[in-house]
């Protein structure tokens, strides 16, 4: 729950700071990606590290390989429930359909958590997480606020 509050948040008040720095490249889509995955972490890095005493920066790069399959699975995925409820046989080809996705998916993932174990920031104490959200806090009402 914390995270996807801290990652919605991100999106809805970093996304727009990081997309004006970045306004004359916004036409490619992998910035738009970057953009949206940059302004997610940023507010899920320190909860990540508090969590599960951890943070992969090789993340980031994950997110851009994956990020554009994430809404075609869930269309097929979302299909093929709703097939199911009716009959099964009607599930059968949109879970066809997403197969070569999920693979992909799978590939990209365990490809890289072989290269995320060497790239692992340990976690810091209660009191450098309270800071740097406070510093993300200002950072934002500033930003805002000179609009």
């Amino acid at each position: 729950f914390q995270l996807s509050v801290l990652a919605t948040f991100g999106i809805i008040k970093i996304k727009p700071i990081i997309d004006d720095l970045w306004e004359s490249m916004r036409k490619y889509i992998m910035l738009e990606d970057l953009s949206t995955t940059l302004s997610a972490q940023i507010t899920t890095i320190p909860i990540l590290m508090f969590s599960f005493a951890s943070y992969s920066p090789i993340s980031i790069i994950v997110n851009l390989l994956i990020l554009w399959m994430i809404p075609i699975l869930m269309i097929t995925g979302g299909l093929a429930a709703i097939g199911s409820l009716f009959w099964s046989g009607f599930a059968v080809p949109f879970l066809y359909l997403s197969l070569p996705f999920l693979l992909l998916f799978k590939f990209i993932i365990n490809m890289f958590n072989r290269i995320a174990e060497f790239t692992i920031i340990p976690a810091s104490n209660v009191f450098v997480i309270l800071g740097f959200y406070l510093i993300i806090m200002a950072i934002i009402l500033y930003l805002q606020k000179r609009k």
